[in-house]
């Protein structure tokens, strides 16, 4: 470990004493003056990029409208879970209960999901889920609060499976035991918080600037051989090849 560490150390060492070497050969700059030249070009070549680009307002509300996602808030919807963790046996939440396993069996995933569903058949038949939560949830982070996970939106959830059996929910419905990675979920779907449209003129300077961005990243390249062919129509560049 410590050998590789010194050969790597000794490579960085020697790369940048050849490309300092370089540079001075080549430009008669140290390496601080050539990063400064270079940001220093960056910036000048954006700056002319922004002067040669046209954007009219129906430019940007062309761009607001095909991403027009990106400025709106979307739907959100609340989520409780009650978490049956095949790791840990039934009871093992109480004071002085058994420890949890390491690696759940097969077995054990044919109990957790048994617990699920009697679980669920007891939320159908009118006990409270808040209460079931607080009593038989693994998830002891979310269990004293009503198993309540927080707002999600489309895209937000952690583990796959969830999020479909969420959103495919009304609120107020508790779903049948999802299967994760972590074990068997029992959902309810709370509540929605409606999203909204984003306004063009209320977004309209950040509209300006992604826009701008997005111009750039795709017409630099572009724009400098414009400049370059400019430069030498007038006489002002000459390329030199060979070292002539």
């Amino acid at each position: 470990e410590a050998a590789w560490q010194d050969a790597a150390t000794k490579f960085r060492t020697d790369h940048h004493a050849a490309l300092a070497a370089d540079l001075k050969d080549r430009y008669g700059l140290s390496k601080e003056e050539y990063l400064e030249k270079v940001v220093w070009l960056e910036l000048a070549i954006r700056k002319l990029l922004e002067l040669e680009l046209s954007m009219s307002d129906s430019d940007l509300f062309t761009y607001f409208f095909q991403n027009r996602e990106r400025y709106g808030t979307p739907d959100q919807i609340e989520i409780c879970h009650i978490l049956i963790d095949p790791r840990k046996p039934a009871g093992s939440t109480a004071p002085g209960a058994e420890a949890a396993i390491q690696t759940p069996a097969p077995q054990d995933w044919i109990d957790a999901q048994k617990r699920a569903l009697d679980l669920r058949e007891r939320l159908q038949s009118g006990s409270e889920f808040a209460k079931i939560a607080q009593l038989h949830s693994d998830d002891t982070s979310t269990s004293n609060t009503g198993g309540s996970l927080g707002l999600f939106s489309k895209g937000t959830i952690r583990y796959a499976g969830l999020e479909d059996a969420a959103f495919s929910l009304t609120d107020g419905q508790i779903s049948e035991p999802v299967k994760t990675v972590i074990g068997y979920h029992i959902l309810l779907r709370k509540r929605t918080v409606p999203g909204h449209a984003a306004v063009f003129e209320d977004v309209k300077e950040r509209v300006r600037n992604d826009y701008l961005e997005y111009l750039r990243s795709t017409n630099t390249v572009r724009y400098l051989r414009l400049l370059i062919a400019r430069a030498q129509k007038d006489g002002r560049l000459r390329i030199q090849l060979n070292g002539q």
